[in-house]
């Protein structure tokens, strides 16, 4: 499912101001290209489901947060989506390694402390 660009953002200010049923018409029309994005990165699709349901989550929770004059939702869906894929990874063998570019970003500052298996990414300035 497509959305309009003028759409999405009413949807968007909606969801901010804790509209369900605009969140869950977002998800609608982003859940399958997050679900494949994860699933092309992670082993099993039980697992890529798990992580798409965290990663929704957490938009859930940040919502708030998203300026549109920033960044698309699709980037801001994106980058949760890739910061949930390195939080599977960093428990599944915390030793290997995961790519700089990862860490960059205002979204690696955000705690999100009150999801399951929450992770704190800080960059510090070199």
């Amino acid at each position: 499912m497509r959305l309009e660009p003028d759409h999405e953002k009413h949807l968007i200010g909606f969801a901010q101001r804790g509209d369900e049923e605009a969140f869950a018409k977002l998800l609608k029309a982003y859940e399958k290209v997050v679900l494949g994005y994860i699933g092309n990165r992670v082993r099993s699709d039980e697992d890529a489901e798990d992580i798409a349901q965290n990663t929704w989550l957490w938009v859930h929770k940040t919502i708030g947060v998203y300026d549109p004059s920033r960044d698309g939702f699709s980037t801001f869906v994106a980058a949760h989506a890739r910061l949930s894929i390195l939080r599977y990874y960093d428990k599944i063998s915390p030793t290997v390694p995961m790519p700089p570019e990862w860490y960059e970003g205002d979204l690696a500052k955000i705690a999100y402390e009150e999801l399951p298996d929450s992770i704190l990414i800080v960059k510090e300035d070199s």
